[in-house]
């Protein structure tokens, strides 16, 4: 026969079976449990009355307490791994936000650079699964950082993006002379990044 340990809400009074109820996910240290009818938890309750439950609480809700705060760590840590990360070079701030936000919007991590010439060592203290880096910019060039960033890394695939070297023909040069994976032009396509993400870093299943 399961163990009962019947309570009654502090918040709406209803009496229930604390050893049947759910578990919060508020933004507390640990977990505690959740009202069915109103659906308060036991995080909003005077901290007396906290002290009060838990130190009542049979040792059976203790544990289950401790295993779905295990659960839940694990499931973050899973979570956290699976992400890839996605390196953002460009000294326009709006640009870096947009594209930032796209990328996570796709379920990547986003890291930021503004400034070329500090992207080489930031890639190689972060090492990013992919690199996005504008084209034109002052103190090094998007390509030529783009070289690199291939020399010194050259199993993270590099993306180029411009608004200004649009032709077929830079694509072509940036292929060939700067070792470039792909070649986007702005303002981005938030599709083609999708397309591009998921070819050159695609997540695990």
């Amino acid at each position: 026969m399961k163990e009962v340990f019947e309570i009654r809400c502090h918040h709406c009074h209803a009496a229930a079976d604390a050893m049947q109820s759910d578990w919060c996910h508020c933004v507390a240290k640990k977990p505690s449990i959740v009202c069915a009818r109103c659906g308060a938890c036991w995080c909003t309750a005077p901290q007396k009355a906290q002290d009060a439950f838990w130190q009542y609480a049979p040792g059976e809700l203790h544990e289950a307490r401790e295993a779905v705060i295990a659960r839940r760590k694990a499931a973050l840590r899973r979570n956290v791994t699976a992400k890839k990360t996605v390196m953002i070079v460009d000294d326009d701030e709006e640009i870096r936000e947009i594209t930032a936000h796209a990328v996570e919007e796709l379920g990547y991590q986003a890291v930021t650079v503004e400034r070329a010439d500090l992207a080489v060592s930031t890639a190689m203290r972060m090492s990013p699964d992919l690199v996005i880096t504008d084209a034109l910019m002052p103190r090094l060039d998007g390509r030529v950082l783009c070289g690199l960033l291939k020399d010194a890394m050259p199993e993270i695939p590099v993306v180029i993006m411009t608004s200004l070297y649009t032709s077929l023909r830079y694509k072509l040069e940036a292929y060939r002379d700067f070792g470039a994976d792909e070649y986007l032009t702005k303002p981005i396509n938030f599709a083609q990044l999708r397309e591009v993400l998921t070819t050159l870093a695609p997540m695990a299943a």
